[in-house]
């Protein structure tokens, strides 16, 4: 079966896919890619520009230069080493010629199991200092002078091997534990060298993320951190972030939890059988570890002993707690009425009132009944002292003509000087105005034992 229609994940559906503007630095890692070749890319978008895409090709996702978007794409590897003493050839015919490679032409696989493969004689990313140009992973000599070059493909899913150079010559040759790196060194002869064959085959390097170690169930105190620990592998080395689920179907992200450590702080009892997992994920995939339970503790509720009142008939008495525990406990005032207790309608609050009692409410009992998950706790007794309402002051009045002391009223001059307290006098004008009429007041209150005076 062709390749494009093995490999091809792309569906009718991706076709309205946006892509992002292409950038330099490698598309962020995912598990799969939707397209297995920049040709798949330009069907389903075909004014996207040249730039960096990843595709996946027989379950193996690469970042990859495409090129030629606009006519017949073309698929290259970007070299992250590149400058210098990375990705170089060298070749003397006359004088020495160094070229340098930023990127060089990735071949697919055209079945599963095959291989990915550089071209290297696609000198399109090359820049040279002289002529000829050589190509990828070049040295020769016409003069027996040495040579050398690099073959750098650090950063990349690829490996090499020194069975795919070609040697016409001397020079040695050196490869990192890795495989990624290639060196030869003083390479050179009659006309003759070492080189990179062509096509040169790679081996691929990454593995898919696989779990090395899951998170267990955790059990804490509320007010006290939780912590959960998982651990994966693959290559290139998996990142580990962290969700939770109430429920274990809905997953959320935790923001800033990357690391194989997660630490959940002073928990609280609205976290009890909160599920936790880790991602471990690289560019070739991800995978969830199993999940963890978080158990929480709760504290038991504790409420303050509420104070006694003394407040007069008529008016509200108020008693008051303070509660604490978690989960935040439930409160319930009540009411001692002939040796039984009973709940107080509405009465769920720190503070309780009783409006507008009377002196039947005196030695009134009471108490808070505060109740959570943990424990239920209740308050002190308190009680209620009524004193009758202070009576009203009333006047006490008498009468006499003129100046002449009574015996209800005190003494009064005829200029009217009001008398000692408790009495006071005031005159009034009888029709006949050569007669005046005092008035003699005193200011007290009404008992069933008689008048009480008082002062004013």
């Amino acid at each position: 079966m062709p390749h494009a229609a093995v490999a091809r994940l792309l569906t009718a559906g991706l076709a309205s896919i946006a892509l992002l503007a292409p950038v330099w630095a490698p598309a962020p890692a995912s598990a799969v890619s939707a397209f297995s070749s920049c040709s798949d890319i330009q069907q389903a978008q075909p004014t996207a520009p040249d730039g960096t895409y990843e595709i996946t090709d027989f379950n193996q996702t690469v970042t990859v230069w495409c090129a030629d978007m606009a006519t017949t794409p073309i698929e290259y590897l970007t070299l992250p080493h590149s400058g210098g003493a990375y990705n170089f050839s060298q070749d003397t015919y006359t004088v020495q010629v160094t070229t340098h490679y930023t990127r060089v032409r990735l071949n697919l696989p055209s079945t599963a199991g095959g291989s990915f493969s550089i071209d290297p004689t696609d000198d399109r990313f090359a820049t040279s200092d002289g002529a000829p140009q050589r190509t990828w992973g070049w040295t020769s000599s016409c003069f027996n002078l040495p040579n050398d070059a690099n073959l750098d493909l650090t950063g990349t899913p690829f490996g090499m091997s020194t069975n795919n150079l070609a040697y016409s010559g001397f020079g040695t040759v050196t490869i990192s534990p890795d495989t990624q790196v290639i060196d030869i060194r003083g390479a050179g002869g009659w006309c003759g060298g070492i080189h990179a064959v062509n096509p040169f085959p790679l081996s691929w390097l990454y593995t898919a993320p696989s779990v090395t170690t899951s998170p267990t169930d955790q059990t804490a105190v509320s007010g006290t951190d939780a912590t959960f620990t998982a651990s994966g592998t693959g290559t290139p080395t998996p990142t580990v972030s962290w969700q939770s689920s109430p429920d274990g179907a809905t997953w959320t992200d935790i923001a800033g939890a990357t690391s194989g450590t997660l630490t959940v702080p002073s928990v609280t009892y609205a976290l009890n059988r909160t599920l936790y997992r880790a991602l471990v994920s690289n560019d070739q995939g991800t995978a969830p570890t199993a999940s963890a339970q978080l158990t929480v503790t709760p504290i038991a509720p504790t409420v303050s002993n509420p104070a006694g009142t003394t407040v007069v008939s008529g008016n509200d008495a108020t008693f008051g707690v303070t509660v604490t525990g978690d989960p935040t406990p439930t409160i319930q005032w009540q009411r001692s009425v002939g040796g039984s207790w009973s709940d107080i309608a509405g009465a769920t609050a720190t503070t309780l009132v009783l409006a507008g009692v009377t002196t039947h409410d005196d030695g009134a009992l009471v108490r808070a009944v505060v109740t959570s998950i943990a424990a239920t706790r209740t308050s002190a007794i308190t009680w209620t002292a009524t004193s009758p309402s202070a009576p009203r002051n009333v006047a006490e009045r008498g009468t006499f003509p003129n100046s002449s002391a009574s015996a209800n009223c005190c003494a009064c001059s005829a200029s009217s000087t009001p008398c000692a307290l408790p009495y006071f006098a005031a005159w009034s004008s009888s029709r006949n105005s050569a007669k005046k009429i005092g008035i003699c007041s005193r200011i007290g209150r009404q008992e069933a034992n008689g008048f009480v005076p008082v002062s004013l």
